[in-house]
């Protein structure tokens, strides 16, 4: 078993979005490679992204090579690594995910669940993230999520957290090179769920968080330069 490597050629040059699109369709291609896609769903169980962590090295690229590894379950949490480079084989960015196995039905974390991924740690991966913590910050605007944003779990796809959040808050970075984000998931967004954005910028650090009536689905920061 060792870690998988694909390369992707993307329309676009990837922002924050682009960037765990990559990374997600990674993770699914290294599970398949394992043995292991589908196998939670036949168990009633779905793999879900609580924390997202992504440094930023220059400019992006549109042509990609991702390397992708999980590390070391730990009481049921389970790291997934992922490097990306340019075609001349720089460094383009790094992100480390922390994943969970959830109850399809009750979407109830299933710390106990019976599957197991193989531990292809290298000895250089980040500690697994800490909760960012909680601001009180000026709203920006609402959002509902259209039907293009829901993925196969039902809920609106992590990438589109940060589609939300560069929606409502982008003007605030124009003309500034991004060089890290961080999202933790709280809360999974529904479809026809109304969720109010939050945001300021402090200094070179975009902070934001998303709530609804009755909870806060997301907290996120994003760091340029």
């Amino acid at each position: 078993m060792q870690p998988l490597t694909m390369k992707f050629s993307l329309p676009e040059a990837p922002g924050p979005s682009g960037i765990l699109r990559v990374a997600q369709q990674a993770a699914g291609a290294h599970l398949t490679a394992l043995g292991l896609e589908g196998e939670e769903r036949r168990q009633g169980l779905v793999w879900v992204i609580i924390r997202t962590r992504c440094e930023i090295f220059g400019e992006p690229s549109r042509e990609l090579t991702a390397v992708t590894w999980p590390g070391a379950t730990r009481a049921g949490m389970m790291p997934r690594y992922c490097e990306m480079f340019r075609e001349d084989g720089s460094l383009f960015a790094r992100l480390a995910t922390t994943w969970v196995l959830t109850d399809a039905s009750t979407r109830q974390m299933r710390l106990d669940a019976p599957i197991s991924v193989p531990d292809l740690s290298r000895g250089d991966e980040p500690p697994m993230a800490r909760s960012l913590p909680r601001k009180e910050l000026p709203f920006l605007s609402d959002f509902v999520p259209a039907a293009s944003q829901i993925d196969s779990n039902g809920h609106v796809n992590n990438a589109a957290y940060l589609d939300a959040a560069m929606d409502a808050a982008g003007h605030l970075l124009q003309g500034r090179e991004l060089s890290a984000f961080a999202v933790d998931y709280r809360a999974e967004i529904l479809p026809g769920t109304k969720v109010s954005i939050f945001g300021a910028l402090d200094g070179n650090i975009l902070f934001l968080c998303g709530k609804s009536e009755s909870k806060e689905h997301f907290r996120m920061t994003i760091t340029c330069k």
